[in-house]
């Protein structure tokens, strides 16, 4: 038995009516999805996700076209707090650098969904779902990238490139520092430099590397 099929359902709910209890269900099920993902490394189906919200799978096919976009959902919101930090003042560059990181360090699931959202999720959308979640993220780097003005004289457009450079940089170093489990287990006990990274360190060297390089390119 999974992970997933040992969780029990949830007590199936009554219709939602009104607007305001449509919209509680809709995020219920994003919830949901929340839940079952923080509890295991498996992608839960459809099914899985309507058992844990309390619905039938038909309700979950109301409210999203797809499984997938139940994801994406999810990782807009998780977001949200990523978009508050840029609603802070910063004394300096290195202050900014410190609470981007630990945002990544503190929000594996963001980070996971994140991964997952380029190579599987946005393939299996309507395309109007995928332009909603790419001008969400566009935002976001967009007031990430006025927050570093202050502390360089780099155009917009460069400080767009190197929060999204970052962004990138950061789930792949991310990726090789969480590998799978197959990998985990045929590397185990050893120290082998193509597998074995510190996450953070990566992280601050990563932030670093295209901090000098955005500062020299415009000197």
């Amino acid at each position: 038995m999974s992970v997933l099929e040992s969780i029990p359902p949830v007590k199936t709910k009554l219709r939602a009516r009104t607007q305001a209890e449509k919209a509680i269900r809709k995020q219920s099920i994003v919830d949901a999805l929340k839940y079952l993902l923080m509890h295991s490394d498996e992608l839960p189906s459809a099914m899985q996700i309507a058992q844990q919200a309390g619905v039938t799978k038909s309700v979950i096919y109301q409210y999203f076209a797809s499984r997938e976009e139940i994801f994406l959902t999810l990782l807009i919101q998780l977001s949200v707090p990523l978009l508050n930090l840029t609603e802070q003042t910063f004394n300096d560059i290195k202050d900014i650098q410190k609470n981007f990181i630990a945002y990544f360090l503190e929000n594996p699931l963001f980070m996971r969904l994140s991964i997952m959202a380029p190579v599987i999720l946005e393939d299996n959308v309507d395309p109007a779902v995928v332009k909603t979640f790419k001008l969400s993220a566009a935002h976001v780097m967009i007031e990430m990238a006025k927050l570093i003005e202050p502390f360089c004289t780099a155009s917009e457009e460069s400080r767009r490139t190197f929060i999204n450079s970052f962004y990138q940089l950061s789930l792949m170093k991310w990726r090789y520092c969480h590998p799978p489990k197959s990998v985990q287990q045929a590397f185990e006990g050893e120290n082998f430099w193509l597998v074995s990274f510190e996450i953070e360190s990566e992280l601050n060297l990563a932030f670093e590397w295209l901090w000098t390089g955005l500062k020299h390119s415009n000197t």
